[in-house]
């Protein structure tokens, strides 16, 4: 597997990544909070923590392809 196909792989899966914890951060927000009848506190908490992870594993990953392809055209 040469670099570029390595980058390209980074790119799709950061890619993913960003998509999803965006995704699941949102349905975070929306949801919100509430308190039951019985005063228990309703939360997506695991959305938030799992929409946080995913958006910096995405960045991390998007940034790692980027510097990749970049040292790949300054090589040429």
């Amino acid at each position: 597997m040469n670099r570029m196909t390595k980058a390209k792989t980074l790119l799709l899966v950061g890619s993913v990544s960003l998509i999803s914890g965006v995704a699941l951060y949102a349905h975070y927000l929306i949801v919100g909070v509430s308190v039951g009848e019985d005063g228990v506190l309703n939360e997506e908490f695991a959305a938030g923590v799992l929409g946080a992870f995913f958006s910096l594993v995405g960045l991390v990953l998007v940034s790692a392809s980027a510097v990749m392809a970049m040292i790949g055209r300054a090589r040429r």
